[in-house]
């Protein structure tokens, strides 16, 4: 099958340590490399030289200047014109203005927009200055688009409502194996608790730390478990501090090899978010990266989050996840206490678990909807 060419255009590269990064690499990678170009920009930590494909980097940080702007959308005109794309895939962040300006531009070719976090609303609860500014871009591209991607059912409804057009849904999905046979819990031995991922300000630290103060409490009762966290970028001190004064142990993110490992030899694997006005509204219909991994790796997850949030409702509904919607440490620490000792309802947990990872998070079936959505478009 002929595939269309695609340029690809986002604030994070194709090849990349983000989580954004990942899921657009998961989604292209049966494409080839000749079909797929980008236009992407210019930050601390990226690497032009992991891209395999044809890329453009944009040099749009700092105080905007309208004549280097200006300069710029030359450029990305220019490869526009040169790479003659069939459709043009635009992952939207609210980051940086100019690039949503750009994407607004570009709409005279065929796009789909993909949107992977409430930023709009975000920035409305965050009292940030030009919000409305931004929103109004957003909505402008998302009417031009030829169509539209959420990252989760209920974001393509509050979506659809908020801004009068149709989206479809695309998410992480499951490609890897169940890990192995689950083993019993282990009450004498020390027990891993392991968390991957974010550990962002504005998204899951504050709630790291909760959890952190959670297992020293257990284990200042006698409860032999250990917190473990892989951080997806670099800690800052202070958050490493807090954390490991708590008796927590902060490893390097490792290969995704060695992620899947850890993940299945673990005894209970985390998603976690912050509680606070702005973190839910940024996070309220996010479909985390790793719920996908949790649900594969034949290990009980626990869900410390808000009950507002996507994800938090479908662990709810499904049963794949022992959840804990309040910020209360008390309340956390008896929840990881009874998912480490309660045999019968761990053993349930994988049960729903394993379903969902067929079902809402089949990967052959989410592929298959990315790839009919962009060649309609065309």
């Amino acid at each position: 099958m002929t595939h269309p060419r695609v340029l690809v255009l986002s604030a994070t590269p194709v090849q990349g340590s983000w989580a954004t990064s990942r899921l657009m690499a998961d989604l292209f990678a049966d494409w080839p490399t000749e079909s797929l170009a980008q236009i992407t920009v210019s930050r601390p930590g990226s690497d032009p030289a992991a891209q395999t494909i044809e890329s453009l980097y944009l040099d749009l940080s700092g105080s905007p200047n309208p004549f280097r702007i200006a300069d710029q959308f030359r450029r990305a005109w220019m490869f526009v014109r040169d790479t003659q794309p069939d459709v043009i895939y635009f992952r939207t962040a609210g980051w940086p203005i100019a690039l949503e300006l750009l994407a607004l531009l570009l709409t005279r070719c065929p796009t789909v927009t993909h949107v992977m976090d409430d930023w709009p609303e975000s920035r409305r609860a965050g009292g940030l200055r030009l919000a409305e500014t931004f929103d109004g871009v957003l909505r402008r591209v998302l009417v031009r688009s030829k169509a539209r991607l959420a990252i989760s059912q209920s974001m393509a409804v509050a979506f659809t409502e908020r801004y009068g057009v149709p989206f479809d849904v695309v998410h992480a999905g499951s490609a890897v194996e169940p890990g192995p046979s689950p083993r019993p819990s282990r009450s004498e031995e020390e027990q891993l608790i392991f968390y991957s991922g974010s550990i962002a300000q504005d998204q899951t630290a504050t709630s790291l730390v909760v959890l952190a103060n959670a297992v020293a409490k257990l284990r200042g009762r006698g409860t032999p478990v250990q917190l473990r966290v892989a951080p997806a970028s670099e800690m800052p001190t202070e958050l490493a501090v807090q954390l490991e004064s708590a008796g927590a142990v902060i490893d390097e993110q490792g290969s995704q090899v060695e992620y899947h490992e850890r993940l299945a030899s673990a005894d209970v694997v985390v998603a976690t978010a912050n509680f606070d006005e702005t973190s839910i509204a940024f996070l309220r219909y996010s479909m985390p990266n790793k719920i996908p991994d949790l649900l594969a790796s034949g290990t009980p997850i626990l869900v410390f989050a808000p009950a507002e949030l996507a994800y938090v409702q479908l662990a709810h509904e499904a049963g794949w996840a022992r959840i804990v919607d309040t910020e209360d440490v008390e309340a956390l620490a008896s929840a990881i206490d009874d998912l480490l000792r309660n045999q019968v309802m761990r053993d349930q947990l994988l049960i729903s678990a394993s379903e969902a990872r067929v079902t809402t998070f089949a990967w052959p079936e989410i592929r298959e909807r990315f790839d009919r959505v962009l060649r309609n478009a065309i």
